[in-house]
């Protein structure tokens, strides 16, 4: 049963079914390869004192970080890739009309000179599918973090590179 999920951008009413799974797990697949350049960067500017993966994962996943993932998008990808990314992404969502109903968005009329607008609807649409899937890598990130045992900096310094004490002095 398809049923659509409501969102709103900037006060306009948008819904949206989720994307079919062969065409999520296509999407997603590219997403991923431009998605963990940024993380990276985004853990290496933690500050210190908790550990960077611990201060990242404590931060809300919002539209800001997804809308600066897509700009990667654009930086790492070329033209085309990101426009039919983009559609795909856009493909399920209608946007309220004037006629008290919802029609499909067509991207090149509906966001004429809203690049920006655009953008966070594409993060929605983005936080809408992947949503469990997010949550469960965080959340394993989080377990794994967890489950590591604490260490002191001295500790830390005499393990040796498979997780024994073999290099202690």
């Amino acid at each position: 049963m398809n049923q659509f999920l409501p969102f709103e951008v900037e006060g306009v009413q948008y819904q949206m079914l989720y994307l079919v799974p062969s065409k999520s797990v296509k999407v997603l697949t590219r997403l991923m390869k431009i998605i963990s350049e940024p993380l990276g960067k985004a853990l290496g500017s933690m500050e210190s004192g908790e550990s960077k993966a611990e201060s990242f994962l404590n931060q809300e996943i919002n539209g800001d970080l997804v809308g600066k993932a897509i700009v990667a998008l654009g930086e790492r990808l070329e033209e085309e890739t990101v426009w039919n990314t983009i559609v795909e992404l856009l493909s399920t969502v209608e946007k309220a009309n004037e006629h008290n109903g919802f029609s499909k968005v067509t991207v090149d009329v509906d966001f004429r000179g809203k690049i920006g607008h655009l953008m966070k609807v594409v993060a929605k649409s983005i936080q809408n599918n992947y949503h469990d899937f997010l949550g469960q890598v965080l959340g394993g990130l989080k377990d794994l973090q967890a489950a590591q045992p604490k260490t002191t900096d001295q500790e830390a310094k005499s393990i040796g590179m498979f997780g024994d004490q073999s290099l202690k002095k």
